[in-house]
């Protein structure tokens, strides 16, 4: 499992089902402090809004491409 391998985090596919199975699961290993810490030095420190202006940006910059 990419969590007793050192990942921080894993994807989970978009089966409800199958996302349900790993979350209700016994065998999730405890999350070393280390890795919390990484994890919430990735929060922002404030959620986006619409009208965000980096928001925005990303939007305009994205729009280019599709």
């Amino acid at each position: 499992m990419a969590l007793e391998a050192g990942a921080d985090m894993v994807l989970l596919c978009n089966s409800d089902n199958a996302t349900d199975r790993v979350l209700d699961s016994d065998e999730l290993p405890v999350q070393p402090e280390a890795s919390r810490r990484r994890l919430e030095a990735m929060r922002p420190d404030r959620a986006y809004t619409a009208d965000d202006a980096l928001l925005s940006e990303a939007r305009e910059r994205m729009s280019r491409y599709i």
